[in-house]
């Protein structure tokens, strides 16, 4: 599998592991007993907020509560893997050596299966202003864009047809803050908690499909080459309206099939389809 690089990328088992380990709140450490002085002092110099989950006789396991960005980040991670991307990074403080500039951190995670790559970004907004964040999303315009298509078809070849999307998903913004108006504003597309909110609950309702939906939201009415797909069809007529009858795969017709959501756009209640 050839990757970008300087990624961590990881695929199959690896990410059904990966998935198991971020579902957890806490952030767990395994420490061996005989590389400590005194188990006693250890227990009692744990920093504030490490607490010992399990003792055992040749180690000790010790957690802490993920701080509430580092959750939301996990959770990002999280609904990106349960949608089926093929290759994810598994480590969320990536740089992207090749950009040779101060943007080379700007980046999270980075998923991709056979149509798409997508860079994402997630952004503490707790501490930013309207005019910081302003200033952090323009780092997003289209010649970084433009430079991350072409390493993508560098590594994945030059035919691929691969289509690359920035997203950038916001945690804590101010509900004065017009999600709308920021996406005027930069060449990513952003989006906050309860967008986040909608897609994972789109996973839970629909699996493995729910990244088809997540991906017709990012690419709207955008051809993508991979998708072509001829099948035989027979026409029929009834009334004054034509139909056609065609046999084709499901994850063919999932993959350019695309739900109206009966509710407002990114509504929480999935079920109103």
């Amino acid at each position: 599998m050839t990757t970008l690089p300087h990624l961590n990328v990881i695929s199959g088992d690896a990410i059904r592991t990966a998935i198991s380990l971020k579902s957890h709140t806490y952030t767990v450490q395994s420490i061996k007993v005989s590389t400590l002085d005194s188990v006693e002092e250890f227990i009692e110099s744990l920093p504030d907020g490490w607490e010992v989950e399990k003792q055992y006789k040749t180690s000790i396991k010790i957690k802490k509560r993920k701080p509430a960005f580092e959750k939301f980040t996990d959770k990002v991670w999280l609904t990106l893997a349960k949608m089926g991307f093929d290759e994810i990074t598994e480590d969320e403080n990536f740089g992207l050596p090749f950009l040779n500039d101060n943007r080379s951190q700007l980046f999270n995670i980075f998923a991709k299966d056979d149509e798409t790559a997508l860079f994402i970004s997630c952004i503490d907004t707790s501490t930013l202003s309207e005019y910081e964040l302003e200033s952090e999303l323009q780092n997003y315009k289209n010649t970084l864009l433009s430079r991350l298509y072409s390493v993508t078809k560098k590594m994945y070849g030059t035919n691929s047809d691969i289509k690359v999307k920035m997203i950038v998903f916001l945690h804590d913004l101010s509900s004065n803050i017009s999600i709308s108006e920021l996406n005027d504003k930069t060449d990513a597309v952003v989006y906050d908690e309860k967008h986040l909110e909608y897609f994972n609950a789109l996973v839970v309702q629909l699996k493995r499909a729910a990244r088809y939906q997540f991906l017709a939201y990012l690419f709207p009415n955008q051809k993508i080459k991979n998708l072509a797909k001829k099948v035989f069809a027979t026409r029929g007529k009834m009334g004054n309206h034509t139909f056609y009858t065609f046999l084709m795969h499901p994850n063919d017709l999932l993959k350019i099939s695309f739900f109206a959501h009966k509710a407002n756009e990114m509504s929480n209640d999935v079920r109103a389809y």
